[in-house]
């Protein structure tokens, strides 16, 4: 198909040929339809809330005379989603009031920001009120939704947006291509197969996110920019050659149509300032917290929890074997959960995320979560531990990294361990607390994991994080009592006649209560 689709391109020059040939050509071409004049969207963006940064995407995006093509770099937590929620909503706003239809293509390369995304637009049309009856916003199964809408929405994986779009004569106005850094330049293709030869082109992303994953390498130098992510290879300098991938620092002056979102609104000032050192221009919002929030109480101060960065740290003796290091990890993570949830002073469902090297790890994991937690948290704590890959783009207030590694798997999987933007992922996705579960191997690796200056710089970063917290041994960690189970949302009981804790209650309850009642239920 995508073979298919690039012989096609390049003999009806496809504007994929002409947006890799000369990114700055192509976007200099008219962007249609004008939905607005420059003043009207000036002062609609400006009403927005949004801060400079993020205004600007957008007044690019729709302005009449900057281009077809931006490229959005949003680093962890700078509000990528909402800005591209927002141009949505406003692109949909002018083209009702000017009676000009708009076709709007997301696409990403997996389905979690689709979800996600349709999720959020829904959620917007629904404050707009009359503007939902004109917008209609759909991920795409097995017919296109254009209908007699003035707007459409539509979400869909490259894939299934070639599969349907190429059944009709319908192409979009506007491509929005989210996690851009994970897409291929060849599934990009059949994106940009869909998008009008006026139409605009909206690229958002982070190359310090995971790339995408190519069976092989190019021989050719010149082909090295249809080798990378379709993020990568839109940006370029002025010698028309793409920088991000030799040159990964993002400078103002090296590409105009580059706009980077520079606050961050995710975490607290202790992670704010850690991913703050990894990037340019990076900087936190005001207000931010400097503490773990409000989800937990000093009853973690007893487990040693209490840190914004905490790393656990398994001894060599019960992690000796592969098979020892991933059950005693699975074990830990266990504890971990069961000493947080006891602490907790709110609900903590949907505010916790486990991240694993591989899929074989997640099932151990959740394995042990299940026999340790109520049937109705394991539901939604399945959904929420997975590897690196799968969790790019979510967040949760608890991120808890598996990286308990042996040192003979250390010796040969360094690259993998040490992948710095495989830890920036596992590392960004937490708003308040960071817990990495490892052995020494991580720390005090073979010689030879460290020969290469990726692994070196991948141990230097957790290095860095783990210093920024602190470290305590997993056998000094609280282990669930005997048949008990986790609980993350459970309420205190109170009597019906006074509204106090009810003893007799508490005395039949075998779980720990992860709650506002700030105490678990007698032993």
């Amino acid at each position: 198909k995508i073979l298919a689709q690039t012989a096609k391109g390049v003999e009806e020059n496809h504007v994929f040929v002409e947006l890799v040939q000369d990114p700055k050509e192509w976007m200099a071409g008219e962007a249609l339809p004008v939905l607005g004049l420059d003043t009207e969207i000036s002062e609609l963006v400006d009403s927005s809330g949004l801060d400079e940064s993020q205004k600007n995407v957008i007044k690019r995006v729709l302005s009449t005379e900057s281009g077809k093509l931006t490229v959005c770099h949003g680093p962890p937590g700078t509000g990528k989603t909402q800005v591209i929620v927002q141009l949505m909503m406003m692109a949909a706003d002018l083209a009702c009031k000017s009676g000009k239809k708009l076709r709007i293509l997301y696409m990403a390369a997996t389905n979690n920001p689709l979800d996600d995304g349709l999720k959020k637009v829904q959620q917007a049309l629904k404050r707009k009120g009359g503007l939902a009856t004109k917008v209609k916003a759909a991920k795409l199964r097995s017919q296109l939704p254009i209908g007699n809408h003035k707007v459409v929405i539509m979400f869909a994986t490259p894939y299934k947006a070639a599969t349907l779009f190429e059944r009709s004569m319908h192409k979009v106005d506007l491509l929005i291509v989210e996690e851009a850094s994970q897409l291929p330049v060849t599934m990009g293709i059949l994106g940009l197969a869909q998008l009008k030869p006026e139409g605009r082109l909206l690229v958002v992303g982070d190359h310090k996110q995971l790339p995408p994953v190519l069976s092989c390498k190019p021989i050719e130098p010149a082909a090295v920019p249809l080798a990378t992510s379709l993020l990568e290879c839109v940006v370029r300098n002025d010698n028309n050659e793409p920088f991000l991938v030799s040159e990964p620092k993002v400078g103002d002056s090296k590409c105009d149509y580059l706009l980077s979102l520079k606050t961050n609104y995710r975490t607290n000032k202790v992670l704010g300032h850690f991913h703050a050192e990894h990037y340019t221009n990076y900087q936190n919002a005001n207000g931010l917290s400097d503490n773990d929030g409000q989800l937990w109480d000093d009853n973690l101060l007893a487990s040693g929890l209490d840190s914004s960065v905490v790393g656990v740290k398994l001894s060599q003796e019960i992690a000796a074997t592969p098979e020892a290091a991933a059950a005693a990890e699975a074990k830990a993570v266990v504890q971990v959960v069961s000493s947080i949830a006891a602490a907790a002073t709110a609900s903590l469902k949907g505010e916790i995320m486990i991240v694993t090297p591989f899929r074989a790890q997640r099932a151990k994991v959740l394995a042990e979560l299940k026999a340790a937690g109520s049937t109705d948290d394991f539901k939604w704590l399945g959904e929420v531990v997975d590897t690196a890959e799968v969790t790019q783009g979510r967040e949760a207030a608890l991120v808890i990294v598996c990286c308990a590694f042996t040192a003979e798997y250390m010796a040969r999987r360094a690259e993998f361990v040490y992948s710095v933007r495989r830890l920036n992922v596992a590392t960004s996705r937490a708003k308040r607390k960071v817990v990495v579960i490892f052995t020494d191997a991580l720390l005090k690796p073979p010689l030879q994991s460290l020969v290469k200056k990726d692994t070196q710089d991948g141990h230097a970063y957790i290095s860095r994080l783990l210093r920024s917290g602190s470290v305590v041994d997993a056998e000094n960690l609280e282990s669930l009592p005997a048949g008990r189970k986790i609980t993350l949302d459970r309420s205190r009981k109170r009597s019906r006649e006074d509204g106090e804790w009810d003893d007799a209650d508490a005395d039949a309850d075998d779980s720990w209560v992860a709650g506002p009642s700030l105490k678990r239920s007698k032993p």
